[in-house]
């Protein structure tokens, strides 16, 4: 699988745990926008993989959306298969 495919998948089960949970938080899902970056990273010992999860919800309060990708990032299956793996910055915008 390559890297591109990777962020896509990701990106789009992470629009999916978004979709599940939006309402929740009084949040439409169908308009989230989602954006994965997926990048090489390199410690002192080896290479790995590092995410930013770009979130934006047109029109809605930014600390709501921030509390619906919280919580899109603990049931997405691309965020917990990779959890303590792989470090994620979760933004909103």
């Amino acid at each position: 699988m390559s890297l591109r495919s990777k962020k896509e998948g990701w990106s789009a089960g992470f629009g999916q745990a978004i979709l599940a949970l939006a309402r929740n938080h009084g949040l439409d899902g169908q308009d989230a926008r989602v954006t994965c970056t997926v990048a090489m990273d390199k410690d002192d010992v080896s290479f790995g993989f590092k995410a930013d999860m770009k979130v934006s919800v047109p029109g809605a309060y930014k600390a709501k959306v921030r509390a619906l990708v919280e919580d899109a990032h603990r049931i997405c299956p691309y965020s917990r298969a990779t959890r303590g793996n792989v470090p994620v910055t979760l933004t909103v915008v």
